[in-house]
């Protein structure tokens, strides 16, 4: 029996940056073929197949591909480029949201709200 990762794969094997299988295609042939595996745990196990440097896998704008060439490489890496610019640009609007709240506040305080956890509460044992 295959694991929902072989599956993946053997469906990826024939993709490439210029062909790629959509999400939608991709978890449909899963489904199909009689996986039961959700949209989210399918992304999951491609993302843990990628980043654990098991295969590479790419994906741009239209889907996922195998990574062979230089041009596939440099496909996969422009999407990822893209989605940290986004995070970076998420992560900026966000500050500056939150900075716009404390304006009461001092910097210096704002700042250490901004960054401090707060205390683990204590386990009382009884």
């Amino acid at each position: 029996m295959q694991t929902i990762q072989q599956r993946i794969l053997e469906f990826l094997k024939p993709r490439d940056s210029k062909n790629p299988m959509s999400r939608v295609v991709l978890l449909n042939l899963l489904l199909s073929n009689g996986e039961d595996i959700s949209d989210r745990q399918m992304r999951l196990a491609v993302a843990e197949m990628v980043t654990q440097g098991e295969v590479p896998i790419g994906t741009n704008t239209q889907g996922y591909f195998m990574v062979r060439t230089i041009e596939d490489l440099e496909a996969a890496d422009g999407q990822l480029k893209a989605k940290q610019q986004a995070i970076c640009d998420r992560r900026n609007a966000l500050l500056r949201a939150y900075q716009s709240l404390q304006r009461d506040n001092t910097p210096q305080d704002s700042q250490r709200e901004l960054f401090e956890r707060e205390p683990e509460p204590e386990l009382h044992h009884g």
